[in-house]
């Protein structure tokens, strides 16, 4: 490693360093904003609050490195640009491809750090997350009913208790139950209780009671009595999109993911949804090194402006590449595209973009 790569590696990493740790805080704070149905329930210690952070510090840690390369690629070599060095560097016969380098080099470090996780730890702790979450969602809904208020948080159900102790007990309960849209059901009983079921079930036992039936189709009424009924309500998986947390896709290995559309093949199913998130996947752990390739001949054209026009650069190309990737996986969902070139489309993008600039800039001098 020549002494010049040495110079822009330490050029980038200090600010790429630096943005990681405001990114990763930034997404922190957001989590915690748009997770508060979770993180901030009736049932949840400062403990287990953590608990949660520490286990999507992987998936952040894995969303923030990219663009915080990016952002360090513009500031080290916009700081150099600046201050005439890359002119300087330029004057004594040193080719903008040389100034690729260094870039490339923490480029395949990172993509390599992302593939390590994406393959060990980021799996694991995504689906820790939702083994965690199941648990907290279902004791803050038991410990969040409060006697005499309407409570509307559960999925297609509106509850209401004249009593209700901390242990999920209700005495005179109304239950409105809109889950069959068709045929709503009114649910009053004299007891009630409220207990966590399989998965992303809640079970709610209710005892001596009636269930009054309308269906909207031939205008029909009907009362039935009951000594004891159930209602199961599924609220994890509603308030999982709501709080976006990570689906039940993204907890598996880009391995995992291979053999899950083999197996669809199998079976005689189409694996391409399995196949779209394997590539979808491995175009994110190859991100570094399309931003290195774009990022170097954008930064040394920019103007000077400083770091906010480094920052917005970055958002810029950020914003481009992600639009770009979605709009190929939805192309690669609709057939359009095979399922490798959806995935990766914004990276071979990136790097035709990228090269042919550098081989113009080469051609034109700086």
């Amino acid at each position: 490693m020549t002494l010049v790569t040495r110079y822009l590696l330490k050029e980038i990493a200090r600010p790429f360093a630096a943005w990681t740790v405001f990114l990763f805080l930034l997404l922190c704070a957001m989590a915690f904003l748009r997770g508060n149905d979770v993180l901030m329930g009736s049932a949840v210690t400062l403990s287990e609050a953590v608990q949660g952070l520490l286990l999507l510090t992987p998936q952040f840690l894995g969303q923030a490195a990219p663009i915080a390369f990016l952002l360090g690629v513009f500031l080290g070599f916009g700081r150099m640009a600046d201050d005439g060095e890359l002119k300087a560097l330029s004057n004594l016969g040193l080719r903008p491809w040389r100034l690729l380098v260094a870039p490339l080099w923490l480029g395949w470090a990172l993509s390599a750090l992302l593939v390590a996780l994406s393959f060990t730890l980021q799996p694991y702790t995504q689906r820790a997350t939702r083994v965690w979450a199941q648990d907290i969602i279902k004791r803050n809904l038991i410990g969040d009913v409060k006697p005499g208020v309407f409570y509307d948080e559960l999925l297609g159900v509106m509850l209401y208790a004249e009593e209700a102790s901390p242990d999920g007990h209700w005495r005179h309960v109304l239950l409105h139950d809109e889950q069959n849209p068709s045929a709503p059901l009114l649910i009053a009983a004299t007891e009630g209780w409220v207990r966590g079921g399989e998965d992303a079930m809640l079970e709610i036992d209710l005892q001596q009671g009636s269930v009054h039936r309308a269906t909207a189709t031939d205008a029909q009424y009907s009362v039935l009595g009951f000594e004891k009924s159930q209602v199961r309500v599924e609220v994890v998986e509603a308030l999982f999109r709501k709080n976006r947390f990570a689906s039940s896709r993204d907890e598996l290995s880009p391995a995992q993911l291979w053999r899950a559309g083999k197996e669809a093949q199998a079976r005689g199913e189409s694996g391409t949804p399995e196949r779209l998130a394997l590539h979808w996947k491995l175009g994110q752990l190859l991100m570094p090194l399309a931003f290195a390739v774009i990022g170097v001949p954008l930064a040394l054209r920019r103007r000077q402006g400083g770091r906010a026009l480094a920052f917005m650069l970055s958002l810029g190309c950020y914003l481009a590449y992600y639009l770009l990737a979605r709009a190929s996986i939805s192309l690669g969902d609709k057939g359009v595209l095979a399922p490798f070139f959806a995935g990766q489309l914004p990276n071979l993008l990136a790097l035709s973009v990228g090269f042919t600039w550098l081989k113009l800039i080469e051609r034109r001098g700086p």
